[in-house]
Parts: structure tokens; C-alpha cells; sequence
């Protein structure tokens, strides 16, 4: 686990089979793009640098990444604050709140860029250190696109994640099983691009963080806009990169999703793995009473509905009333209470 899987490239471009149509998508000004390119360049050396080796360990150890993936995303660091004039950047004058010139704010943290090709279309920052209360632990440097990041692999399974970092690592465990798409956030949606891809897709996972948003998130508003798309949460954390710290094989964890959602579409059921708040907590678990658990690294099995890992047993494997051994009951019904 950790070894890369596959080659890696991160920059969409076309494929045989299904070219990337970028038309309909804005595009950030060319001084912009220029001037992106530019910081992701310098924030890459750093990165590589001596000075950049502790948030290089981060990433191997915490995150997981091999280094060529790491090289392939483009990943990079910026140790302090900086501000840059918004005309630099080909922006449009804007003032903040005191009726000064606002400035392009490029926060201290790890550089996360969206690729479209050889240009830099977006840079998110992962922002380092203790954040105020209502901070943002991610920031989006003003004027970059807002589109999904697309890591294109041409499968025919894609699975919906939020966060850009889980979408790289996904990529790099089981790219050649699923195509990685991130949101950036459970209340984001596709784009132009993004939405005949998932439209043409055999199977669309979504696979947003296991909690009570990002589950509301998916059967609220993406079943409704695609009859393909089955909820496959993370399990043993509430994203992949938590599940890669729990022992979770991500590769066995898109295998199983396949498996099941083509058992659930051969027995007529719309639904794979959703579990959601009903009208009963017996309504609302019924259909899984009988699903066998997912056997995972290290002998680890983890229900679907409730995701208890690690061999314990939960009331999905005996029906409603049944406890683990170890005294919990199951989560999605503790949820609910």
C-alpha cells in the first residue's frame, strides 16, 4: 500500500474513447493563468527544496502520496502570506469592506493546482497552522475557475469525492479502476465539462464525506440529476485519506463499489449502499439486513450502512436490535436518535 499503481498524469487531455470539450467552461484571464503558473512553478522548487521538507513528509506520511504523484499534481508549498495587486493578475478593481483596494491573497499552505493541460486554471491552498473559528482550513486564490477537478482516467465508473488531495490519492491507488472527480465541496455541482462525462459514465459513486451533509448532498440533488449515481461512502473514516490511515485498501474499497452496484442492478434496486433518515428506523435499514459486509486489508469488515470496521459485529448482520460485542449499537441508527 502507498506504491503507485499506475502511470500518472494529472493535465486532462483527450483520450480515444472520451474527449475532454472544454467549451462552455470560463476560462481565467491569460494574465492570470500566467501569472498562476508562475507561483505554482515557484511553490513546486520549494516544495523539492530543503526548506519545504517538512510539508514534503507530510504528504508521504499523512497523506500518503508517492512522490511521482506528488510531482505529476504539481503539488506545492508556500511558507508565508503574500499579496499581489488584483491588475497583475488581469482582475478587475474590487474594494473590501474599509473601501480600500482589495489584493490577490495567496494564504501560507500546501498549493493544489487544477491542471487543464499545461496551464494552471485554479490554485486552492490548503491553509497550514491554527485557524481562527470561522476560517477556512482551504482558500481559492480570486479569479480561478470553479470547476470540478477532473482527473482523467476514461473508466467507466467515476467517483464523486470533495476534496482535491482524496481525488490525487484515489488517482494513484486505483486510478485504473475509477475515474476521480472533486468537488471541492458537497454543495458544489458539476459544470458543462463535467456533466456529460458523469452522464455517460456506467456508474457514477458518490462517494462525499461520511457525514450527515455529505450523505443529504447526494440523494438530495444528485439522484435526481443522475439516475447512475449510487452512494458509496468511505468507511473507517470519513474520507479516503482518513480510510488509507484506518488500513483500508482504497483499491478493494472502488472494487467492492463495483461489485455491488452490479448485484443492486441485476436484483432491481436503485439503491447500493444508501442508508437515509425514513419514516422508520427499521424502513430505512430494511434493505440491508442480508448484505454481506465488505472484506477488507488485514481482515477487517465493515457494514455498509453503519461503516464498523476492524470484525465487529452490528445489528445490520441480525436485524434491527442486535448490539456489537463491544457495546456500541450502530451508527447510522445512533445518527438518527
Amino acid at each position: 500500500m502507498g506504491a503507485q499503481r499506475f502511470p500518472i498524469s494529472f493535465c486532462p487531455r483527450g483520450t480515444a474513447r472520451r474527449r475532454l470539450d472544454t467549451e462552455g467552461r470560463n476560462y481565467p484571464p491569460e494574465k492570470w493563468r500566467e501569472k498562476a503558473a508562475a507561483l505554482v512553478s515557484w511553490a513546486e522548487q520549494y516544495l523539492w527544496s530543503p526548506a519545504g521538507a517538512e510539508a514534503l513528509a507530510w504528504l508521504r506520511n499523512e497523506r500518503f502520496l508517492a512522490d511521482e504523484t506528488i510531482k505529476a499534481a504539481r503539488l506545492g508549498w508556500v511558507p508565508k502570506d503574500v499579496w499581489r495587486d488584483r491588475a497583475a493578475w488581469g482582475l478587475l478593481e474590487a474594494l473590501n469592506d474599509q473601501g480600500r483596494p482589495k489584493k490577490v491573497w495567496i494564504p501560507a499552505g500546501l498549493v493544489i493546482p487544477l491542471l487543464q493541460g499545461s496551464e494552471v486554471h485554479r490554485v486552492r491552498v490548503r491553509r497550514t497552522g491554527e485557524l481562527k473559528e470561522n476560517d477556512s482550513r482551504y482558500v481559492v486564490v480570486s479569479g480561478g475557475s470553479s470547476a470540478p477537478m477532473l482527473l482523467e482516467t476514461d473508466k467507466g465508473t467515476v467517483t464523486v469525492l470533495e476534496s482535491e488531495l482524496d481525488a490525487i490519492l484515489l488517482r494513484q491507488d486505483a486510478g485504473d479502476l475509477t475515474t476521480p472527480v472533486a468537488l471541492g465541496s458537497a454543495s458544489n455541482r458539476p459544470d458543462a465539462v463535467i456533466t456529460p462525462i458523469l452522464r455517460g459514465a456506467d456508474e457514477v459513486l458518490m462517494a462525499l464525506d461520511a457525514d450527515t451533509r455529505g450523505a443529504k448532498e447526494s440523494w438530495a440533488w444528485w439522484t435526481s440529476n443522475f439516475p447512475k449515481a449510487r452512494r458509496w461512502p468511505p468507511v473507517g473514516g470519513k474520507d479516503p485519506g482518513e480510510m488509507r490511515a484506518a488500513g483500508v485498501d482504497l483499491r478493494v474499497w472502488i472494487r467492492a463499489a463495483i461489485e455491488r452496484v452490479a448485484q443492486a442492478d441485476q436484483s432491481g434496486h436503485a439503491e447500493a449502499v444508501a442508508v437515509l433518515p425514513g419514516p422508520s428506523k427499521e424502513a430505512a435499514h430494511k434493505p440491508f439486513y442480508d448484505s454481506p459486509l465488505i472484506p477488507f486489508a488485514g481482515g477487517a469488515r465493515v457494514c455498509e450502512p453503519c461503516r464498523w470496521m476492524y470484525g465487529f459485529r452490528c445489528r445490520h448482520e441480525d436485524g434491527p436490535g442486535t448490539e456489537r460485542p463491544d457495546g456500541h449499537g450502530c451508527e447510522r441508527f445512533e445518527a438518527d436518535e
